[in-house]
């Protein structure tokens, strides 16, 4: 794989941040260099983790090893504060999470746990570690509407409800877009809408968010066109049981968890987001005898996703280092080339906010020209 030529660390809080980012793998990983030991006496990049939402990894992190006591006393106190804020909110979708999962009980189900909550009880030192924003539930398409009721009929305040299906209109003229590309005619069944149900619940002083999915990519919300990036197949995927303080749920097994964080962050948060690009460099490290490239590389194909690998691939190598490749695995991982946007796609991926850029990733995703103009929308 074709890496940018390294620059260097630029000066002030974005620099130091970038530096710093090593210290999140595991200490077997990370070699510590003194220009690196010698940011932690600067306060500038405390501000910057907590905007990124890695505050509470820093502090988790750091606090087990032996950079910790470089810390001025301010800074600990900040990290700390960060942690335990991070803490309380963990605990409360815990509640949330124990609640609903006695929904699911009485319909002799078990949902699939998604995303921040499984990734930071997995990946982490600890669950508080990792700053989690909404509680995500994967079910059949099928049971969605019993779902629904029940869970509202439990006592969550339902806030948003999966549309109906578009109108005869939209249908026909996506009918016209598959025959074009010569897909398979498509019903519009919904598919293509956004197909999560959001609920509110109220744990202590905390507002708790509950998504329930019914497919793994959100298109509506930057997914693309399912004839793109989404499998017309898809169903409930592969997962595995996971005992968690609130009870039993699955997760998905580990090379579709990678698959979906993958393809969440390019499609849904067009790259932004440094906890997401942290979870894929940490799967990378601790789930690297369950993680198959080949298989996953293959899968991207399929998903017209391969570029997206490899943009990933080489932003996580220039954000955390070589150290998220095994000696023996390294091949297998780079074996793909870079686009020519590569540029775009790490300035967006560091810059961290919203602009025009930023727009253009999920587009330029897109492996064709033809593929490139149907996810404008």
């Amino acid at each position: 794989m074709r890496l940018p030529k390294k620059r260097g660390v630029k000066r002030g809080g974005q620099g130091a941040l970038n530096s710093l980012l090593p210290l999140l793998l595991p200490a077997a990983r990370v070699k510590i260099n003194s220009s690196q030991a010698e940011t932690l006496q600067g306060a500038q990049w405390v501000d910057l983790a907590r905007r990124r939402c890695l505050a509470p990894a820093f502090y988790s992190y750091l606090r087990q090893g032996e950079h910790w006591d470089m810390l001025p006393e301010g800074v600990q106190e900040n990290l700390e504060v960060a942690y335990c804020e991070n803490l309380a909110s963990t605990m409360a979708r815990e509640t949330a999470l124990t609640a609903i999962l006695e929904v699911f009980k009485t319909m002799g189900t078990v949902p699939v746990l998604l995303k921040g909550l499984a990734f930071a009880t997995e990946l982490y030192p600890d669950p508080a570690a990792r700053l989690a924003g909404d509680v995500d539930l994967l079910i059949t398409p099928e049971l969605k509407e019993e779902v629904i009721r029940r869970v509202e009929k439990a006592g969550f305040r339902l806030v948003s409800h999966p549309p109906t299906p578009p109108g005869k209109f939209k249908r026909l003229l996506r009918r016209a877009a598959d025959k074009r590309a010569g897909a398979p005619a498509h019903d519009g069944d919904g598919h293509e809408d956004d197909t999560e149900a959001v609920f509110m619940t109220r744990v202590a002083d905390s507002d708790i968010m509950i998504e329930i999915h019914s497919y793994l990519i959100n298109l509506r919300a930057g997914g693309g066109k399912a004839r793109v990036f989404r499998s017309r197949d898809e169903g409930l995927p592969a997962s595995r049981l996971l005992q968690l303080p609130a009870g039993e749920v699955r997760v998905l097994d580990y090379q579709t968890a990678f698959l979906h964080a993958l393809r969440h962050i390019a499609l849904h948060h067009r790259l932004i987001g440094l906890r997401w690009h942290h979870d894929l460099a940490l799967m990378l490290v601790g789930w690297e005898k369950f993680l198959d490239a080949g298989q996953i590389r293959e899968r991207c194909r399929e998903l017209n996703s391969e570029k997206i690998l490899n943009v990933e691939l080489a932003i996580l190598e220039d954000l955390f280092g070589p150290g998220i490749f095994s000696e023996t695995g390294r091949a297998g991982w780079t074996a793909g080339t870079l686009p020519w946007e590569y540029p775009l796609y790490n300035h967006v991926a560091r810059g961290g906010k919203r602009t025009p850029l930023r727009e253009l990733v999920r587009t330029l995703m897109a492996p064709r020209w033809r593929e490139q103009w149907q996810t404008l929308a």
